[in-house]
């Protein structure tokens, strides 16, 4: 199956063709620029929705993908024209946000304090003139932002809110399905993010307000049907409070050798915590971990995969030692002799 991109690079060159010279067609001027323009705003349309349809799917995070979009940017130079202009701005901001995705993934990364680009092609306020391409970089870009660096923040739920409402209005408006159905999407990725930072927290004492109007974070966060059953793995995370049934549910699986990165991380999490703590079984999902990671590396893995696969073995091996520092009577003679260290 062809990537997102591709079929925008494809969508394209089929549009503004190389070859194309509108002096042999017969056209007016006038005529010739509003082919131009229907050509131009059919191709928006499609770029909203391939590349959401690439950020949903986690194509982006793909080894090679920053080099296809810079290769895209320099297909568009042979453009001239302010769209092209304003295709190689988008394409640069969600370069740069792939760019500091990866910087932190490496295992030698580095802080960076300063993250800055030159050679800008277009003034923000031009990009009020383009509807998809403004709404890829203000509310698809910047959930992607927020997805990767999501922490516990008021800034970051009074930005996921106005997302949320931003999108509701685009959606009432809209007739087209294609671009309804990109737009649900976002809208459950914003509320599944917001619902991720109150974790921590009891959303129930969170309050807003829209238009004068004193509103509940909890009555939107409980209106996403396509997530729910995802985001209760978080919510019912800290404490735990996991039922028997969804513990349950991955044991079984994990009997049957089916393992998965979410079982590995709630049997951790659950084997560590609740009253079930077991350091035997966490011993257990470390030594399942070693087989899971290799049938993965030998299916190929990806740079950002290889990350979460040490962020998983991490995470039980964390749990591990939590647990035995508990059941206290730990020294660091014990921790070395133990093999807690030795998580990568």
């Amino acid at each position: 199956m062809d990537l997102h991109i591709d079929n925008c690079v494809a969508k394209y060159k089929a549009l503004f063709p190389l070859e194309d010279n509108p002096s042999k067609t017969g056209e007016t001027d006038i005529d010739k620029e509003i082919h131009r323009k229907e050509r131009n705003d059919e191709f928006e349309r499609f770029f909203f929705i391939e590349m959401n349809s690439a950020l949903f799917s986690g194509e982006y995070l793909a080894d090679g993908y920053i080099q296809r979009i810079e290769k895209f940017e320099n297909d568009l130079l042979t453009d001239d024209s302010k769209d092209s202009a304003c295709i190689r701005e988008v394409l640069k901001e969600l370069r740069e946000i792939l760019f500091n995705i990866q910087n932190k993934i490496k295992i030698d990364n580095r802080d960076l304090q300063v993250a800055l680009t030159r050679n800008d092609q277009i003034r923000s306020s031009q990009f009020n003139e383009y509807q998809y391409y403004n709404a890829w970089r203000a509310i698809s870009l910047s959930l992607l932002h927020l997805d990767h660096t999501l922490v516990n923040k008021r800034e970051y739920r009074e930005l996921l809110i106005r997302l949320y409402y931003e999108i509701q209005v685009t959606i009432n408006g809209l007739g087209n399905e294609d671009l309804r159905e990109v737009y649900r999407k976002l809208e459950s990725k914003c509320l599944f993010l917001l619902g991720k930072t109150f974790v921590y927290d009891d959303v129930e004492d969170y309050y807003y307000s829209v238009d004068f109007e004193v509103k509940k974070a909890k009555e939107i966060i409980k209106g996403d049907e396509f997530n729910k059953d995802f985001l209760d793995l978080f919510t019912k995370m800290y404490p735990c409070k996991y039922g028997r049934d969804i513990v349950n549910k991955y044991q079984q699986s994990f009997a049957e050798k089916k393992f998965s990165s979410i079982g590995f991380v709630l049997l951790s999490y659950y084997y560590g915590t609740s009253e079930k703590s077991s350091v035997q079984r966490l011993d257990n999902l470390l030594y399942n971990f070693k087989e899971y990671e290799q049938n993965l590396k030998e299916e190929g893995v990806s740079q950002f995969n290889s990350y979460a696969i040490r962020s998983i073995k991490s995470y039980i091996s964390n749990c591990r030692f939590s647990l035995l520092l508990k059941q206290g009577n730990f020294t660091v003679e014990k921790i070395k002799n133990n093999g807690v260290m030795d998580i990568w």
